[in-house]
């Protein structure tokens, strides 16, 4: 089937005074493929962390983006700029080199957010989110916590990482068509 991968980041890195503050940091490698009008999602990895820095940030989305075979990643709130260039920089130094290609959300992050959460915290409860079982269990278990305490918990990073792979720049640009 044609899919669409990219790893997806909420990040915590946000500026110094927040910088391991109790938020994290969710870095995930999802696959997207369409079959007709229904969109599927898989979680293919998975890191989540309230003590990463943005230049570990980085070269996990390498690694990522290495291990699984693709180029795109798109950032939440990346009106910090300097972000896309240290993500250049550490792609350049990686071997073999990573290409990047970063995909703009374009304010996506605010539209919706919690209907997104919502929704995807919902689908989680219910068995439908779909993810490798290669997984790292920890990471799993952060992201089944947030689901499960979905409202009354106030961090939801990984659910919404997961809810940026919804955003109209992603479908309608990126995805193919089956």
């Amino acid at each position: 089937l044609p899919h669409f991968k990219c790893v997806f980041v909420d990040s915590a890195w946000k500026g110094g005074e927040e910088q391991q503050g109790g938020c994290y940091t969710a870095i995930g490698a999802i696959a997207i493929f369409q079959m007709g009008p229904v969109y599927e999602r898989v979680l293919l990895d998975l890191t989540m962390s309230n003590r990463m820095m943005s230049d570990e940030g980085a070269s996990e989305m390498c690694r990522m983006m290495r291990r699984w075979g693709f180029s795109h990643w798109s950032c939440e709130q990346i009106s910090d700029k300097p972000m896309v260039g240290l993500m250049r920089a550490t792609a350049r130094s990686v071997v073999p080199p990573v290409y990047p290609v970063w995909i703009d959300l374009k304010g996506w992050s605010k539209k919706a957010k919690e209907s997104r959460i919502a929704m995807l915290a919902g689908q989680a409860r219910g068995g439908n989110v779909h993810y490798l079982t290669s997984i790292n269990p920890a990471m799993l278990a952060l992201l089944r916590d947030e689901a499960d305490t979905y409202p009354e918990d106030l961090h939801r990073d990984g659910l919404d990482m997961m809810g940026n792979s919804f955003a109209d720049e992603v479908v309608s640009k990126w995805i193919p068509v089956s």
